[in-house]
């Protein structure tokens, strides 16, 4: 509301000025004052047979009045430089609404920047997704060093007790890799997105969720890995959470 009364008062301003000069311009061409001036009026010529007693009792010569216009010329050369003052403080009044927008308009990209960091705080402790989480450590833990092969292993001879790993795998993944996305474009940051899910979160990704995704590309769907998102996690970690020195 604040931001649609300032919209409004900055318009009102350039409409006000230019109202201005075009009053102040439209005064000036009008002329403020009048010269009145009095000319005789033509006289007949006395007839030479006219005696002098006729010429006597002649009226006399009446005068009129005949009003000039003029202009007042030395305010009229000021009127361009009035002018020429409205407009710019016309112009300076559009630069401080448009100041005021764009300020508007950060103030709107904060705020839906905030309310996507909300959201990706939510899907991560989300109880479904702590469950994925979960299992996949599990499987881990459970098989030790080889997890990843066992893992692509299992699921191509669709081994039961491995089935529910590949849809666990993907939903994990799939938030990890919307993060960097949303990251890369400048719609979350970097580093408040990192500090906010904290290092076990990128940790998690790179020791458990990205030997996975490798091994299911490569050894399931015989494709190339592309370890974007892994590279992400691992620069977040080393520029933000730098090991400890003992």
């Amino acid at each position: 509301m604040r931001n649609a009364f300032v919209t409004r008062t900055a318009g009102g301003i350039s409409v006000t000025l230019a109202v201005s000069a075009a009053t102040v311009a439209l005064l000036a061409a009008q002329p403020l004052a009048g010269k009145l001036s009095r000319s005789p009026s033509p006289q007949p010529t006395p007839s030479p047979s006219a005696s002098p007693s006729a010429l006597s009792a002649s009226s006399p010569t009446p005068t009129t009045t005949t009003i000039v216009c003029a202009g007042p010329d030395g305010l009229l050369r000021w009127v361009p430089a009035v002018a020429a003052i409205f407009t710019l403080l016309a112009a300076l009044g559009a630069l401080w609404n448009a100041n005021n927008s764009s300020k508007a308009v950060e103030a709107s990209q904060r705020a839906a920047s905030a309310n996507l960091l909300l959201s990706v705080v939510k899907d991560y402790a989300a109880t479904d997704f702590g469950k994925a989480m979960a299992r996949l450590r599990q499987w881990k833990d459970g098989i030790g060093a080889q997890f990843a092969r066992e893992y692509a292993d299992r699921v191509r001879r669709n081994d039961p007790t491995a089935e529910d790993l590949p849809p666990k795998r993907r939903q994990v993944s799939s938030f990890f890799n919307a993060v960097r996305s949303l990251s890369e474009q400048g719609v979350l940051e970097r580093s408040l997105v990192a500090r906010t899910l904290g290092e076990p979160a990128f940790k998690f990704f790179v020791e458990v969720v990205d030997p996975l995704d490798r091994a299911h590309v490569e050894q399931v769907m015989q494709e190339r890995y592309d370890p974007m998102t892994r590279d992400f996690c691992q620069r977040l970690l080393d520029d933000l959470f730098p090991p400890v020195a003992p």
